[in-house]
């Protein structure tokens, strides 16, 4: 249903898939999520969107929580996470860089940070963000159907957004 230029959001570990247990990453095909991804990054340049989407994947031996943004200029953007939930903690190598994005839309660049799911309870993230010109901030959450959690999710989203001005 997307139309060209627009930003679509999928959730944290959409591709991969996302569990508490993380054995499942055992069974993980990596061939499989390098060709998804791949096809993520054709369709973003057919339909003329910006499409961003959470997997896991490894990289030197070592697991990483990503959001892979693809535009409709063929580049691709990548952002690790840096603030891994209890359970991520000894299997996911944290990332260590607050990157910002540009994006091409009708009405000029848009300068976009990205953050992925418990990223959302440190607003020093946020804040470091909009500071570094951040216009909007992407949200990747894997919460997305926790119904005892969406409120409080929407009302951190409602703060950062207020108190960084983005």
């Amino acid at each position: 249903q997307a139309k060209a230029r627009d930003i679509v959001l999928f959730p944290e570990g959409a591709v991969s898939g996302y569990a508490h247990d993380l054995s499942f990453l055992e069974d993980i095909d990596l061939d499989e999520i390098a060709s998804a991804l791949a096809q993520l990054h054709r369709q973003a340049q057919e339909r003329e969107i910006h499409l961003w989407v959470g997997t896991l994947i490894q990289e030197a031996g070592h697991w990483l929580n990503i959001a892979c943004g693809f535009t409709q200029d063929g580049d691709i953007h990548r952002y690790r996470k840096i603030n891994l939930a209890h359970h991520e903690r000894g299997t996911i190598t944290p990332g260590d860089e607050l990157p910002i994005f540009s994006l091409r839309t009708p009405n000029g660049p848009l300068k976009v940070g990205v953050q992925i799911c418990r990223e959302i309870r440190y607003p020093e993230q946020w804040g470091w963000l909009a500071r570094q010109g951040a216009q909007a901030i992407l949200h990747l959450n894997n919460a997305i159907d926790n119904a005892t959690q969406l409120p409080v999710w929407r009302s951190h989203l409602v703060s950062h957004a207020a108190s960084n001005g983005c």
